[in-house]
């Protein structure tokens, strides 16, 4: 059984559990092991250049956004806009980033989308990782750093990256 069928198999079973209310929690160590298998995303653009991030962002200056097969199935064929109104369940989204164009990775930021997980925030599980799968921002936080500016206007179901790139 590979990890995202382990992962829908936990929170189905918590879906189906008596205590809805609760909701499964994907803890940093599986969202971080979901994020390391890359030959299984699409890069947006469908590119694996750097992109130099356009306005603020807190994500450095260059990008590398890849996203899983539910949400790329969302996009558009040439993995550069969301053709749905909403990107589905179980999608997650890995941004790279990168000081300079080419450079060394510096960090992950992951927004992997479980509306019923306890510590998810507007429906998605945030958290930003170091190269190593050092945690630097929790999923236990649930968004509560990011889902300001994610819920900006122009954003797709609290996705930015397609105003900047």
């Amino acid at each position: 059984m590979n990890r995202i069928t382990k992962i829908t198999l936990i929170i189905f079973l918590a879906a189906c559990s008596s205590k809805k209310e609760e909701g499964v929690i994907i803890s940093d160590a599986t969202l971080f092991d979901l994020t390391q298998p890359v030959s299984s995303f699409t890069y947006l653009k469908k590119s694996l250049d750097t992109l130099p991030v356009a306005g603020n962002s807190p994500h450095g200056g260059y990008v590398r956004v890849r996203f899983n097969q539910k949400a790329i199935s969302a996009m558009n064929d040439s993995a550069t806009r969301l053709s749905k109104t909403f990107f589905p369940d179980e999608s997650l989204i890995v941004k790279e980033v990168y000081g300079t164009s080419g450079g060394q990775l510096l960090e992950y930021s992951v927004m992997y989308k479980v509306p019923g997980a306890a510590n998810s925030g507007s429906g998605w599980v945030w958290a930003e990782y170091l190269p190593d799968g050092t945690t630097e921002y929790s999923a236990g936080n649930k968004g509560g750093e990011c889902i300001s500016c994610h819920s900006a206007s122009g954003n797709y179901d609290l996705v930015q990256i397609f105003r900047f790139h």
